[in-house]
């Protein structure tokens, strides 16, 4: 009798050590939690302080100052790019996903030309002939050194950056016809208008 009582003990004992576990475990993950969620709110807020009153940057972070060089000798830097949505795109010449975004760019018809900016990792004459290779009538930006790419922690493409009046972060991320859509019809109006 005296022998099931200690392995009923033992037992007992083990399934308070693993509750205790599973309750330290989750009280830290719910601090991570907490911890990064106020993070990301305060980021939000302070953004969101610097920007009232525009509601294309409410919200959003600010964007890296940058400048650079694209294809036809046209310099593009965050003072040329405002009062309007602008999308970054960013590809690589060896990726095949890249070469079905940029035909799926290619659907917008002109409205893409100012509105989309590829920035394509490579040199200037790989960058050239893959416009050429899909019709490209965006911008081109060769960012062979990925000092573009690095700037705005692209990491891996086909990636967009929606920029706002060239000052902030309105989106990242895998690129979505919707926000290449949106730029490129922010920039009609005004070659249009």
């Amino acid at each position: 009798m005296r022998g099931v009582a200690e392995t009923d003990l033992g037992v007992f004992t083990a399934v308070i050590a693993i509750l205790a576990l599973v309750i330290v475990l989750f009280d830290t993950a719910v601090l991570i939690g907490t911890v990064s969620a106020l993070g990301r709110l305060s980021r939000a807020f302070q953004a969101n302080q610097a920007n009232q009153g525009d509601p294309d940057t409410a919200g959003s972070l600010l964007a890296p100052l940058f400048s650079a060089v694209d294809m036809d000798g046209n310099v593009i830097d965050n003072e040329s790019l405002t009062g309007r949505l602008t999308a970054l795109l960013f590809v690589s010449t060896t990726c095949t996903s890249c070469a079905a975004t940029l035909i799926e760019m290619q659907a917008l018809k002109h409205r893409a030309r100012d509105g989309v900016i590829v920035v394509c990792q490579a040199d200037t004459a790989a960058c050239a002939g893959l416009a050429e290779s899909l019709g490209i009538q965006a911008r081109i930006i060769a960012d062979e050194s990925h000092e573009l790419s690095q700037l705005f922690e692209v990491n891996a493409v086909p990636f967009a950056v929606v920029l706002a009046s060239g000052t902030h972060i309105k989106s990242r991320g895998y690129p979505l016809r919707e926000q290449l859509q949106e730029a490129a019809t922010d920039h009609e109006g005004v070659r249009d208008g």
